[in-house]
């Protein structure tokens, strides 16, 4: 099959998918909105697109004498900018000016899609990849929701709601990671008749990847190896309390004095060290780390007794399930569709995500009670085999894309 995927490039959910079909041969064309290296994807042609905002690069790379003159004013306009922006800003003004950024870029797309004329075209999240996409008409368009797609972002703004209504309009299919998206994409117009394909966002969790067994991270990392170890592997998001998760650690830390703590990407990041610095806690069992690679996650994951998600929004989070395969126990924010997967008491905990002292409870009785840490872990390692096996998940989504290609050349 000829395949056109309109993605974010840097997010390894987006290559776990689309590296799927390169090894199996098909011909990808993979248009990423942000900037990424050439190499980024063995196997496809990869085409930058910059839909919205374009990552800048930092101020005075590249070696040489300190800048003068306009370029050191424009540094320090930077450095400013950069104390008044938060996750939350960033996504505010993306959605008030990304419809109209996206419709620049319409005609650019358009051409480089012809160029491959492929059999299908999946856009893999409706802001903005789905929006710019709603623009190619005749082609067979998989638009796929994730997250907070429709929960957080679509209404944020006039323009983005009709936006996200014309993107559901345009496609063929539809691809949500839980059965309350689906339900949330028909009120919000995705025709009745028309297929909505429910399968976790990455294809499901890699058990050649994630699995239970030994791990090295506390000897890297210098904890004791009894030490029951707390991971937090969401990094800095606008819709994951992690400023609640800082405050409700000073109480369980105190009656866990072994336990350590675990953030991976949120290494140097001023609103992680902020919130550490408020909640007062010992630093030296509280460590945070720099993004880590796939094998670095599970690694961290099979480390650790509990693995937080203080989501207030969601879709199925795919650490979630990463955490779950490696015998980590959830400790999750009261979602819906995170509640499709943990049930509370049975193979997880779940938590009102703004409650620090709730929280607090959680993590505590998640460290204390083996039998609830026994009986959880066989359960969520079967409900990943039969839901979120990789493998399997996309052997199928390859049959309904060439279900797909043929109704194309069918005329259907």
């Amino acid at each position: 099959m000829r395949l056109t995927f309109i993605a974010d490039l840097r997010s390894p959910i987006a290559i776990q998918w689309i590296g799927y079909f390169t090894d199996r041969g098909h011909q990808v064309q993979a248009i990423s909105s942000y900037p990424v290296p050439a190499d980024v994807l063995p196997g496809a042609d990869v085409v930058p697109l910059p839909l919205v905002l374009a990552a800048a690069g930092r101020a005075g790379a590249g070696g040489g004498r300190p800048p003068g003159g306009p370029a050191r004013l424009a540094i320090r306009a930077a450095g400013r900018a950069a104390g008044w922006v938060t996750p939350r800003r960033v996504a505010a003004v993306r959605c008030l000016a990304g419809p109209a950024l996206v419709r620049v870029k319409r005609e650019r797309l358009r051409q480089v899609v012809a160029r491959h004329q492929p059999d299908v075209v999946h856009a893999m999240r409706i802001p903005f990849e789905g929006i710019a996409a709603a623009a190619l008409a005749g082609a067979r368009v998989i638009v796929s929701v994730w997250g907070n797609d429709l929960t957080l972002f679509a209404g944020r703004t006039p323009m983005m709601a009709s936006a996200t209504r014309r993107a559901l309009a345009a496609a063929s299919v539809l691809h949500c990671d839980c059965q309350r998206d689906s339900r949330v994409a028909r009120a919000w117009g995705f025709p009745r008749d028309r297929q909505v394909w429910v399968i976790p966002g990455n294809g499901g969790v890699d058990a050649s990847v994630f699995r239970p067994g030994p791990s090295d991270l506390r000897r890297r990392l210098g904890i004791p190896e009894r030490a029951p170890v707390i991971l937090n592997p969401r990094g800095i998001r606008e819709y994951v309390r992690t400023d609640v998760f800082f405050r409700a650690l000073a109480p369980v830390l105190a009656s866990a004095p072994r336990a350590h703590v675990v953030c991976p990407g949120m290494a140097g990041s001023r609103h992680a060290l902020r919130m550490l610095a408020q909640a007062r806690l010992d630093q030296a069992r509280v460590h945070l780390l720099p993004p880590l690679s796939r094998a670095g996650m599970a690694d961290a994951f099979r480390a650790s007794r509990v693995s937080v998600s203080l989501a207030e929004h969601d879709g199925t989070p795919n650490t979630l399930l990463e955490a779950m395969a490696c015998g980590a126990l959830p400790v999750v924010g009261d979602v819906a569709s995170v509640r499709e997967w943990v049930r509370d008491g049975v193979n997880g905990i779940v938590v009102p995500p703004a409650d620090p002292a709730a929280v607090a409870s959680a993590l505590m009785r998640a460290l204390a009670d083996e039998s609830l840490a026994r009986s959880a872990r066989p359960e969520n390692l079967r409900l990943v085999a039969a839901r979120a096996d990789y493998q399997r998940n996309m052997r199928d989504v390859e049959s309904r894309y060439e279900a797909l290609a043929r109704s194309r050349t069918a005329g259907g």
